[in-house]
């Protein structure tokens, strides 16, 4: 679990990717609004966003073509960890 908090502070320690989960906090987003808001290349943006939703941080919903952006929250992901970890550090 340690290295699992460990990967999610990390990912959220890098300025930019604080700046797209302020910009994803209580609504759903389309990548290039959120790239406009945060007037940064769309191509910077989708590196990022695949960062975040590799640690759990960002959820992603598509809707036919298009591609809406969500925040989850970090204590929702750290508890999904000890979720997951728990059952076999109880055997050991």
């Amino acid at each position: 679990m340690d290295e699992l908090i460990v990967r999610v502070m990390r990912t959220a320690a890098c300025a930019t990717r604080l700046r797209v989960l302020s910009c994803l906090a209580g609504v759903e987003e389309l990548p290039p609004s959120i790239a406009r808001e945060l007037r940064i290349a769309p191509g910077l943006l989708a590196v990022h966003l695949a960062r975040l939703a590799a640690a759990g941080l960002v959820e992603r919903r598509r809707s036919g073509t298009r591609c809406y952006c969500s925040a989850r929250s970090l204590s929702h992901r750290i508890a999904s960890a000890r979720r997951w970890v728990a059952p076999s550090s109880v055997l050991a």
